[in-house]
């Protein structure tokens, strides 16, 4: 599909055809209770507005403020678990299997 903007014309607006045949500009405050089509219409743009040539100008940085540094620098990110995550798992087993070592320890020293 063709862009016209970049072939040299200019965006004047949405329009709709009435029955009287007549093109009218889209008002789009005007409630909608059925279909309606509407058209981009397009004009061609004067030749000064082509021919200029686009400014390149870069904006000045903004040095941030010691506050705003300070507080990235102490914002600590919470660690999300992804699905399948080894090392949660491997806690929970370790965990799991001292409190078992535990308990069985408990259980012989109270059998002697």
């Amino acid at each position: 599909p063709r862009d016209p903007a970049k072939e040299g014309y200019v965006f004047e607006g949405w329009y709709y055809t009435e029955e009287d045949g007549n093109e009218v500009k889209w008002d789009f405050k005007t409630p909608v209770h059925g279909d309606i089509e509407l058209k981009a219409k397009w004009k061609e743009a004067d030749r000064t507005e082509t021919t200029a040539a686009p400014t390149t100008a870069k904006k000045p940085k903004q040095k941030k403020t010691v506050s705003e540094w300070e507080y990235k620098k102490r914002v600590r990110r919470k660690r999300v678990s992804r699905t399948g995550d080894e090392r949660q798992i491997l806690c929970l087993i370790l965990v799991f299997g001292a409190a078992l070592t535990g308990l069985a320890a408990g259980i012989r020293k109270k059998r002697r």
